[in-house]
């Protein structure tokens, strides 16, 4: 054999060995993250609690996975009740920036009550992973599931979800037919350009490893992360009433995404704002949020 031949040799098992090296450190990179970057952030703070009457309450998500906690807000005499179902890492206490409770107060003073859960590994809920609305809407069933046996009646059950809330409450809705009226704040369309969007400033690694941590995420978990798609289901909620609210200056999930849905749902009404970022338009004007998911309610909860 010429020494050309064994330096070629060489070559070829040096090419190998490096490429074998780079991928075991790339999935195995992605291994990692996909282990601990898709747990949810544990936000809850007990300093915050409703001022209206409530109680707390505990139920299984539908299917009977994993507990749901939450607060039913009531008043005497309400008979129409709004499912409440915050964003990502965040809780009942949270949301809103700390708004949230105060808004369910608000609700049941204008005659609704309210029942606030923690998603799935949120809060005071039990572990797992988030998927993006996939599992998550089954806590919205479940919700659904405890008002049903509480009494409240089909036609006045309505539903309000914040970014992963609302994919939540859209697939919840579009599973059952017992939400009549669903309002979805700042949710996306399709997740994918989402994670793609905010992936380094959430992960801290480049762009470059995320299709490699969904690859390890699949191989692992079973689950892909970026299959969820709002927009591709949407259209099944009519001919019940859906309200969608965005602003165009939410950088975290673009107002194009907003635009897609409202295109796959065109029997929507919306409620488009300028400026504003994500999950703002609460803070922006309190009371015509308050006003204008009242009147919502008011019109299409019967």
């Amino acid at each position: 054999m010429s020494n050309s031949t064994k330096r070629g040799g060489g070559i070829i098992k040096w090419i190998i060995f490096v490429v074998v090296f780079l991928s075991v450190v790339y999935f195995g990179i992605g291994a990692y993250a996909a282990n601990t970057l898709t747990y949810p952030q544990r936000v809850f703070s007990t300093d915050i609690a409703p001022s209206q009457l409530y109680e707390d309450v505990r139920f299984l998500a539908r299917g009977g996975d994993v507990e749901i906690a939450g607060w039913h807000i009531y008043q005497a005499g309400n008979t129409r009740v709004v499912i409440l179902a915050h964003g990502i890492h965040c809780s009942r206490t949270c949301e809103f920036e700390g708004g949230w409770v105060d808004f369910a107060d608000a609700l049941v003073e204008a005659g609704i009550d309210v029942l606030m859960i923690d998603l799935r590994g949120h809060g005071q809920s039990g572990d797992s992973r988030f998927s993006f609305g996939k599992y998550e809407r089954y806590d919205v069933l479940g919700a659904l599931d405890w008002l049903l046996d509480e009494g409240y009646q089909p036609g006045r059950i309505g539903a309000l979800g914040v970014s992963l809330g609302g994919a939540s409450t859209i697939g919840a809705t579009v599973e059952d037919t017992n939400i009549s009226a669903l309002v979805v704040d700042s949710t996306f369309s399709d997740v994918y350009p989402v994670i793609e969007g905010q992936w380094t400033n959430q992960s801290g690694l480049p762009n470059f490893f995320l299709p490699g941590v969904l690859v390890m995420n699949r191989l692992l978990f079973g689950e892909d992360l970026a299959a969820a798609r709002p927009v591709e289901e949407i259209d099944k909620i009519e001919p019940r009433a859906l309200l969608i609210i965005h602003c165009r200056g939410d950088t975290w999930v673009p107002f194009s995404q907003a635009e897609e849905l409202y295109a796959a749902a065109p029997f929507a009404e919306t409620w488009f704002v300028e400026g504003g970022g994500h999950v703002k338009l609460f803070k922006v004007d309190t009371q015509k949020y308050y006003d204008h998911i009242i009147a919502f309610y008011d019109e299409h909860l019967q």
